[in-house]
């Protein structure tokens, strides 16, 4: 019987923007003795790098880690030295240029709004394109931690993100842009992507899997890991509020099912 566990990145298995400690990258190791694991994440494959590098240098078989950027609309294997690409769509294709524009357009004028009418910090690089999704960053996706720290504080107390996404979807009604939706990601971000194409995209990779396992941290409405978790069914879907939740649900609930289904076909 063939498993695979899926876990989202920041919030799950990592601190927001940090790198994977040693203990996370342990259990997982574990893991992957009895189940395949896939990282589904709204980051591009760079900052899947820059956090879970620890993980595939750990593992006796990074082929059993599958990578699944953009929401899941990227697939990244192992090809003996790397992980590679081998799927991917486009944002700008499925809308079209000028839909594609508008949104653009929509994004920008928010920010400018927002900047106007609070003081937040600032960074740079506020709209961040991952070909198959926008990641919206207010403060800037250069932001240090001590800034993107600050913001959560302030979204936490007056919901600027909550606030934004009623924005976004008035905005998209006057300009008549359809078959867009978006989810609050991160701690500082929205995403922002064509409809279907969230986190569930990532279920268009395992079809050969008898049992699919998720577990992540933004899983009530508005949240991108949202439409995943409510996809599955109860048992196999975890909420997290953070790498150390993530490691006992690992060994108390995910772990025991796998080595008990792989015993049981042996």
């Amino acid at each position: 019987m063939k498993n695979i566990v899926l876990f989202d990145l920041d919030g799950t298995l990592t601190p927001a923007r940090k790198a994977m400690v040693t203990s996370t990258a342990d259990i997982l190791c574990q893991l992957t003795e009895y189940a395949d694991i896939g990282i589904v994440t709204g980051s591009p494959i760079e900052y899947i790098r820059q956090q879970a590098s620890l993980l595939w240098e750990s593992l006796d078989n990074p082929e059993r880690l599958k990578i699944m950027p953009c929401n899941g609309t990227q697939l990244y294997l192992w090809n003996g030295l790397d992980y590679e690409k081998h799927e991917s769509v486009n944002m700008r294709e499925q809308l079209g240029d000028d839909s594609y524009r508008r949104l653009i357009w929509i994004l920008l004028n928010l920010q400018v709004n927002m900047v106007e009418g609070m003081e937040i910090p600032l960074s740079g690089n506020f709209i961040s394109y991952r070909e198959s999704m926008l990641n919206w960053c207010m403060i800037g996706r250069d932001a240090t931690p001590a800034e993107r720290n600050m913001f959560t504080e302030v979204d936490v107390k007056f919901g600027i993100r909550k606030k934004l996404s009623e924005a976004f979807i008035k905005n998209l009604e006057e300009f008549g842009i359809k078959d867009v939706d978006h989810a609050i990601g991160g701690n500082t971000s929205i995403d922002v992507y064509p409809t279907g194409w969230d986190k569930r995209y990532a279920l268009k990779h395992v079809h050969e899997y008898d049992n699919v396992y998720f577990i992540g941290d933004k899983c009530k409405p508005g949240g991108n890991d949202y439409a995943l978790y409510n996809e599955l069914d109860k048992g196999v879907r975890f909420m997290t509020s953070g790498p150390a939740i993530t490691e006992e649900i690992i060994l108390e609930n995910i772990l025991p099912a796998c080595k008990a289904a792989q015993l049981q076909f042996e």
